[in-house]
């Protein structure tokens, strides 16, 4: 009988990536940090992703060299270990990776953060717009918008003061968010990273006991 490897708090055997990603990759005893993004998964089996693009008179990039790769997701970065498994040239260049054992959780954020659907809306100035809140914390959360042509100004400047409303699960009514954009990104839709100001002891409450019931209940499917 295989004894299943006892994890810590911030490790996981599940790759919680999407396809696309960007992936940064470090190779033992070579300096640098080679870029390259992800095109495939198959779980407990291999990791599919673009052969970086390496300038050396050697080829650093042979079957079993371990590699350490990391990514970010949810604005929280990831690192695990891995080893080339092989390469596929037609008809462009890939490289497949072992799967990794144990995918590790950098704690860098002061708070966690996790996904969400919240129907929410944003003010900006004197505009509105509807979308969703996709991930939350304390201390800021993403809101997802198609609502792009209203917000020509935002994505040129990349920055500003907004007011968010929507409901918290556990109180009552709308609630309001003041927040400052601390990231604007755009993809099929808009999508802003915002800090809140200052958060009420009420919704601070609400907001970490969600978090906590929702990495227990992600831990009990590892």
């Amino acid at each position: 009988m295989v004894r299943k490897k006892k994890l810590k708090k911030n490790q996981s055997t599940h790759l919680n990536i999407e396809l696309s990603s960007d992936l940064f990759l470090s190779i033992k005893g070579v300096k640098g940090i080679f870029p390259s993004y992800l095109i495939g998964v198959k779980p407990d089996a291999f990791v599919i992703i673009k052969t970086p693009t390496i300038i050396s008179s050697e080829d650093l990039l042979l079957e079993g060299t371990s590699l350490v790769v990391r990514y970010t997701h949810l604005g929280d970065v990831y690192r695990f270990n891995t080893s080339i498994l092989g390469e596929n040239e037609d008809p462009f260049k890939v490289t497949f990776l072992s799967y990794p054992d144990v995918v590790e959780k950098i704690e860098y954020r002061d708070s966690p953060r996790v996904s969400s659907y919240i129907p929410a809306a944003l003010i900006y100035k004197n505009i509105e717009v509807k979308g969703i809140v996709t991930d939350i914390s304390v201390a800021g959360c993403k809101f997802r918008t198609d609502s792009i042509d209203q917000m020509e100004e935002l994505l040129i400047k990349k920055e500003g003061d907004v007011t968010l409303h929507f409901p918290v699960l556990g109180l009552d009514g709308i609630r309001e968010f003041k927040g400052k954009i601390k990231k604007v990104a755009f993809d099929n839709d808009l999508a802003l990273g915002i800090g809140f100001r200052k958060v009420a002891d009420d919704f601070r409450n609400v907001i970490e006991s969600y978090i906590e019931s929702t990495i227990e209940y992600r831990a009990k499917l590892i």
